[in-house]
């Protein structure tokens, strides 16, 4: 990623979910809530991240989906 993130696919369905993304120590660097529609994606700006290695969380209800990314 360089200065947006596109989240998208079988798990944004429809309903409410909370994305998180932590850095290498699992400091919270950016966090958002958003309303998913289902065959959206949906755009996180990590413009304001230093480059590095993130880790970012798509939560809804009892389920949690992590990625790694790579910000240049």
């Amino acid at each position: 990623a360089t200065d947006f993130a596109t989240l998208g696919g079988s798990e944004l369905k429809d309903g409410n979910f909370k994305i998180r993304v932590t850095d290498l120590q699992g400091r919270v660097v950016l966090q958002e809530l958003f309303r998913a529609l289902p065959g959206n994606e949906y755009v996180v700006d990590v413009s304001s991240l230093t480059s590095g290695i993130y880790f970012c969380s798509l939560m809804r209800e009892n389920q949690t989906r992590s990625i790694k990314f790579i910000k240049k």
